[in-house]
């Protein structure tokens, strides 16, 4: 039987956000970095937006991982597919309405858009 997914706290999910943009922060600083000793890197914003976009292309983003959320099926708790977990990050752009919904205890415009929610219970593997 499949079970309803569970809402994390607001915290978690805010903490989660907090972890991943901070890890993407790094990623573009070392790019930068990098940029300084080989040159300019072409294509500099398209690897800011791959990083966005591809973070949660596995089952989770690292910032998921360390407070143990997940993303899934929002009626099913099931594993949602790989363009399900990437589609819902199209939405970075408006990043502060984002965080305002995620404050707010709703989901995402993303997480909408992709038929996906945020949980504390791990995915239902059918």
């Amino acid at each position: 039987m499949l079970k309803k997914p569970i809402e994390p706290k607001i915290g978690k999910r805010l903490l989660a956000l907090f972890i991943d943009f901070f890890i993407i922060s790094i990623l573009v600083v070392l790019k930068m970095k990098l940029e300084k000793y080989l040159g300019k890197i072409e294509n500099g914003y398209l690897f800011f937006i791959l990083i966005v976009l591809l973070k949660d292309s596995g089952s989770r983003s690292f910032g998921k991982m360390i407070v143990r959320i997940w993303i899934v099926d929002p009626k099913l708790g099931t594993r949602v597919s790989v363009f399900r977990r990437i589609s819902r990050n199209l939405t970075f752009f408006i990043w502060p309405i984002e965080v305002g919904l995620i404050l707010l205890g709703k989901n995402r415009i993303g997480d909408r858009i992709s038929r996906t929610m945020v949980s504390d219970a791990p995915p239902i593997y059918r």
